[in-house]
């Protein structure tokens, strides 16, 4: 041989200081665990409602929270207008 290591080139990984996966930031594994959990645990409930009712699934769509309470929307709405300097006077429309 001609003087070459046996040691592989590639850096080895470090060793871990806690045996927790969720205590090291930047830990992939365990957030997709996690989100794979989340997913699994939302099909799941679905699943239950759909076969208890016996009604098909319906989704709620996107702007489900705000069509539930418009006066709850316009009441933050106009607590942002007022906190930029604005005041606001609501009227009923016609």
């Amino acid at each position: 041989m001609t003087g070459r290591s046996k040691k592989p080139r590639w850096p080895q990984s470090a060793p871990k200081t806690s045996t927790s996966p969720l205590s090291t930031p930047g830990s992939e594994p365990a957030r997709t665990q996690e989100s794979a959990g989340a997913v699994k645990h939302s099909i799941l409930i679905a699943c239950w409602h759909t076969l208890s009712t016996g009604e098909f699934y319906n989704e709620l769509g996107g702007d489900y929270y705000r069509k539930r309470d418009p006066e709850q929307i316009a009441k933050r709405l106009i607590a942002q207008l007022a906190s930029v300097g604005h005041k606001v006077v609501l009227e009923d429309l016609p």
